[in-house]
Parts: structure tokens; C-alpha cells; sequence
């Protein structure tokens, strides 16, 4: 036969035991900074390695961010335009992070990885759209002043490390020391109003412009010359008046300007004798040339 037994649970004598305390919080202190720094730089340096697309983004940002304060644009202008170039940057490096743990979790194909890098490349094109919308209306209403300015041409010059001179004559492709440029090929009494030259040194060592502070005119009085020779050619005009100051004033002082990493220089090389100079450093010299008309911010229309 059975017997029904209805059985009582045991309460045990044990005293009760403390919660588990929760996890203990990180201290923010300046060391965790510190830590946080290094740990974004070897992020940055790792995408720039491995990542083909952010280098891409890097020179996209690198050659627009010059023409952003470049611009007669207000202040504020400039800085919503330079966001919008870091913004590609921001979002170029979400969007390398997301494939990166994906591909890091597996290779496999699925159709929810898919749809995850689909959405950190939609993010990149929206940052791009961003950009030229940003761009568009602000160009567009300050347009009034920009096209006062007048651009000529840009490039970016790329000289070996410890160069003694970086002007170039480029139908004989030789370094020309001190010289006077002759781009518009203008009169020697038309040097006053040509256009200037704006250098930037992109690279990471020193560079230096190197300059005689007197202007063409100035040149051609203390030389006795005249300044405008129907028959010559405007190259040969120059070179002669250069050669012939030099000769006379062999002692003349030459004004050196150090141009550290991110430094630039506005000049007229078409109405100065001068030449450029790279570093002794073991690093490529890399300047980028802009030609056109400036101003001080202040002198702005």
C-alpha cells in the first residue's frame, strides 16, 4: 500500500548571504586618457594601412581642406565645411570597424553580414552627399565673392629629401636655383600685379623660401635697365635682369623663411628673385602650389 507523505522543504540555519556586488566601474582617470588616446591612434594608423578606401578619403580631405579656408567665406562657413570633410573621415572609420568584426567573426556569406556592410557603406555615401550639399550652398551664396578671386592652377611638387633648390625649368627639367617665375609671360613692367603663389608644406619635415626683398622695378633701377624690351623674350628678360642684380650685388642679403609642417607662404614669384629649399631630413619634401589672387581675411569683400 502507499502512503501520501506531504513533504515540507528544510529552511536552512545558514545565515543569508550577501548580494553579489556589482562589477567595479573603470576609473577615469588622466592614465585611462592617456590609454584612450593610443588606442585611437593605433586605430587611425591601422585603417591607413589597411584600408585602401580610407586612404582614398584621407586624400579627398587633404586636397579640399586647403581651398576650405582658402575661400572668402566667413568663419563660421569655413568651419561647417572642414566638419563636413571630417565627417567622411568619421564615417569611413565606422564603416571599416563594422567589416572588420564581421569578417573577424566569419567569412562566411549571410545575408545579415551582407546587410550590416551594406549600412556602413550607405553611411559613407550619405557623408559624402552631406559634403557636396554643404559645399554646394555655401559656394553657391557666397558666390559673390569668390569669383573676385581668381585660381589659376594647383599642384602638388614633390622634391627629393635636402634639395638646395626646388624651382624647376620644366623644358629642360633642371633645377634653376634663384630665379623669377614667368608664368604669364608678362611684360617686366606688368610684375607688380601678377598672380601670387600660395605654398603649403604637406610633408613632415622642414622646407624654406628663400627670397631677395626687392621687386622687378626696384630690380631694374638699381641695375640701370630698362624694363620692357619689345623684341625680347620675357623668360630671357628675366633671367637677365636676375643675372645681371646678382653680378653687381654678389654680397646682396637673401631673406630665408622656415616653413615647418603645415606652414604656408603667400608670394609673387613673378615679381621676386627667389627659390625653395627642402630640409637635410631623410623624408620626401611635398609642397601643394595654389596660383591665384588672395587677401586678408579682413580686406574680404
Amino acid at each position: 500500500m502507499f502512503k501520501i507523505v506531504r513533504i515540507h522543504p528544510s529552511r536552512s540555519t545558514d545565515p543569508v548571504s550577501d548580494p553579489v556586488p556589482p562589477p567595479e566601474y573603470k576609473r577615469r582617470d588622466f592614465r585611462n586618457f592617456i590609454q584612450s588616446v593610443r588606442y585611437a591612434i593605433e586605430g587611425f594608423w591601422a585603417a591607413v594601412r589597411h584600408e585602401p578606401s580610407f586612404r582614398e578619403d584621407l586624400i579627398f580631405v587633404a586636397v579640399l581642406t586647403p581651398i576650405a579656408v582658402i575661400l572668402p567665406v566667413k568663419a563660421v562657413s569655413t568651419a561647417v565645411m572642414l566638419a563636413s570633410l571630417f565627417v567622411i573621415i568619421i564615417a569611413e572609420l565606422l564603416n571599416s570597424a563594422i567589416e572588420w568584426t564581421i569578417d573577424d567573426i566569419s567569412l562566411e556569406k549571410r545575408p545579415f553580414a551582407k546587410r550590416a556592410k551594406d549600412m556602413g557603406s550607405a553611411a559613407v555615401f550619405l557623408a559624402y552627399i552631406n559634403c557636396a550639399v554643404v559645399w554646394g550652398v555655401i559656394l553657391y551664396s557666397n558666390w559673390h565673392r569668390i569669383e573676385t578671386l581668381e585660381f589659376r592652377v594647383c599642384n602638388v611638387a614633390v622634391n627629393r629629401p635636402g634639395a638646395k633648390s626646388t624651382g624647376q625649368d620644366f623644358a629642360t627639367n633642371a633645377k634653376v636655383g634663384l630665379h623669377i617665375d614667368n608664368h604669364d609671360k608678362l611684360l617686366l613692367s606688368e610684375r607688380q600685379s601678377a598672380v601670387q603663389l600660395l605654398a603649403l608644406n604637406c610633408g613632415t619635415s622642414e622646407r624654406f623660401f628663400n627670397f631677395l626683398h626687392l621687386p622687378v622695378e626696384e630690380l631694374a633701377r638699381q641695375t640701370g635697365t630698362s624694363l620692357d624690351d619689345p623684341g625680347e623674350d620675357r623668360r630671357q628678360a628675366c633671367q637677365r635682369l636676375k643675372d645681371q642684380f646678382l653680378a653687381e650685388n654678389p654680397d646682396y642679403p637673401i631673406t630665408s623663411v622656415c616653413l615647418p609642417p603645415g606652414y604656408a607662404y603667400i608670394a609673387t614669384p613673378q615679381n621676386l628673385i627667389h627659390d625653395g629649399a627642402a630640409s637635410g631630413s631623410n623624408v620626401a619634401d611635398v609642397a601643394f602650389l595654389m596660383l591665384g589672387r588672395y587677401c586678408w581675411a579682413g580686406d574680404r569683400p
